[in-house]
Parts: structure tokens; sequence; C-alpha cells
């Protein structure tokens, strides 16, 4: 299992985060695609995380700071997301707030 994550930021605020709970090698990939494409939906970040292979309709999440498309209905899981959506370093998936691999996407 590889965590990773991808945090978009406009002007220096979070306004989007991409979290796999595999394949999160892939977070370089998906960072570039998103720079590409922006501005993109949840669903349209969704699949272009999918696209490029990274995580899986079971643990991939995607959130802004409102809303969240995700594979895990859990209600603690989103809690988690809101409380660190601002900073961009922070993998909510997780407690201890890692994620192994990690790209910024400044938009």
């Amino acid at each position: 299992m590889t965590q990773g994550m991808v945090s978009v930021r406009k002007d220096g605020k979070v306004v989007m985060k991409i979290v796999a709970g595999c394949e999160g090698q892939k977070a370089e990939g998906v960072s570039s695609a998103i720079k590409k494409l922006w501005p993109v939906t949840m669903d349209v970040a969704y699949r272009v995380a999918l696209a490029n292979g990274f995580g899986c309709r079971d643990c991939l999440v995607v959130v802004i700071e409102s809303d969240i498309h995700h594979g895990e209905a859990d209600d603690a899981l989103f809690e988690r997301y809101k409380v660190h959506f601002e900073d961009p370093n922070f993998n909510p998936r997780w407690e201890c707030g890692f994620a192994e691999y990690l790209a910024i996407a400044d938009v």
C-alpha cells in the first residue's frame, strides 16, 4: 500500500486534495495533469486520478472545502479532511497526516 496525495493550491490556498490509499507514487503525474486541465470539478479530478492509475475506486478521495467525493463512506474521515484541509502537507487519510508521496499543484 502506497499512500499518496495531491494538494491543489490557488493563490497559496488549498482548494482541493486528491488522496489515494494505493499507487501513491503516481501523485506527480496527477499533479501535472490537474495543472494542465485546471479548473476542474471534483468529478473530473477523480477521473483524472483513476486514469493516471492513482488510487482505486475503493480508496480514492477528492475533497474541496465544502464537499467530498469518495469511495469510503466514512463521516469521521470527512471530519478529519475538513479540520486539516488548509494544510497542503497533511494527509487526512491517516491521523498522523503522513503520505508516502506528496505533490502540490499550484494553479
